[in-house]
């Protein structure tokens, strides 16, 4: 067989990859057993010789680590590990929906402050199924906006659906979040901050109610307001963070632990916000571009 035909270049291609993924989680592992007996001895003699060598092993160990994951990504798709046939055919919805539970049964659990019990992981399911009602809420409103015909009409039956439930997990948040804390029930339900704050609930109430009403009504002649449910998700959502941001605020995990305590070191901190004033501006011009050459109506592909 030629040695340059695809199919030995590939399977050259999969043993490379396979000699560096068994390489560098060896040496990971490895190194991890002599990181720990660095440590171990510095604690012990309080000798900064062996301080410096944890230091320096440490990011060659961070290093193989990085190799290591990067190659085993590739060589799970090479032993077809993902589940190919069954991606194919279920992996756009069991995807985003297994992603949305998980980040909802995490906000449950986490505005309780972890709690254990059955009670917390009842709370924690109900948000679970609450958030996947509000990104399906979302992106319905996104196609009431973007589309006309049929899928306009089904869209607006999706949102009219997932609109009542994803109200109900912003409650459960409203209602839980103060119940779990002193403090966060002070700030929001003593005076004078109870009159300032107001307005945030109140907003948000008066969005979901246009809403529903919205579509009820939609589609208008000419498509008019066909933004308009869209705009108030946004709008909910939006208000829904800042009142959550309020009540943390400045612990991130409801009074145990502020965000100063938790925090890296303040070079990693710059490191990370370097990086974000690097590439924070080509993401939003991304954005910008990608909204402005697909504005308008989704239309049927047709070629002149």
């Amino acid at each position: 067989m030629d040695a340059s035909s695809p199919l030995m270049l590939a399977r050259a291609q999969f043993a490379a990859n396979m000699s560096f993924h068994i390489l560098f989680p060896t040496i990971s592992i490895a190194l991890s057993w002599v990181l720990l007996f660095f440590k171990a001895r510095f604690n012990q003699t309080g000798n900064e010789k062996w301080a410096a060598a944890y230091r320096l092993w440490i990011k060659v160990f961070a290093l193989t680590f990085a190799l290591g994951v990067v190659s085993g990504v590739t060589m799970s798709f090479q032993f077809g590990t993902n589940w190919p046939g069954f991606m194919l055919t279920v992996g756009n919805i069991a995807g985003p929906w297994i992603t949305s539970a998980a980040q909802g049964y995490m906000l449950g659990w986490y505005v309780l402050g972890f709690a254990h019990g059955w009670g917390a992981v009842a709370f924690s399911a109900l948000i679970a199924l609450c958030v996947v009602s509000a990104y399906t809420l979302k992106g319905a409103t996104w196609l009431v906006m973007r589309t006309d015909g049929d899928l306009q009409q089904r869209a607006m039956q999706w949102a009219q659906r997932s609109l009542w439930l994803t109200g109900l997990g912003i409650l459960g948040i409203s209602i839980g979040t103060p119940l779990m804390s002193a403090r966060i029930f002070d700030r929001w339900f003593s005076l004078p901050n109870m009159l300032i704050l107001a307005p945030i609930p109140a907003i948000t109430i008066g969005l979901f109610f246009v809403m529903a009403r919205s579509l009820r009504q939609l589609p208008h002649p000419q498509d008019l307001r066909s933004w308009l449910p869209f705009a108030c998700t946004v709008g909910m959502f939006s208000l829904a963070a800042i009142g959550l941001g309020y009540s943390l605020f400045p612990y991130l995990v409801v009074d145990r632990i502020t965000a100063a305590q938790a925090a890296s070191a303040t070079e990693s901190l710059w490191i990370v916000f370097v990086g974000v004033v690097l590439v924070l501006p080509f993401i939003i011009a991304y954005n910008v571009f990608a909204y402005r050459v697909f504005r308008g109506k989704a239309r049927p592909l047709t070629y002149y």
